[in-house]
């Protein structure tokens, strides 16, 4: 018998932060600045190896941080601008 909680991995988290300006340049122009940031403190979450998930040849089961490849595990930064008339 495995002791409770013994397969608890630590949670999937993911903070995206988006910030914009707007400055109006005339009374009927105005611009938008925006930055958006995906993954804002690219944290690394871990991630069970599913070769090593069989614990029929083992007692412990292999994980790394960020090693799945998705877009999740990186930090984005998005720029625009937009002007309005």
């Amino acid at each position: 018998m495995t002791k409770r909680n013994s397969f608890r991995a630590p949670g999937f988290w993911n903070a995206d932060v988006a910030v914009y300006k707007d400055t109006r340049l005339t009374e009927t122009l105005s611009l938008q600045l925006r930055a958006e940031f995906f993954n804002v403190f690219n944290h690394a979450n871990l991630y069970v190896i599913g070769t090593s998930a069989n614990v029929g040849t083992g007692n412990t089961i292999d994980g790394c941080f960020g090693c799945s490849g998705s877009s999740y595990d990186r930090r984005q930064v998005q720029l625009g601008a937009r002007f309005s008339f």
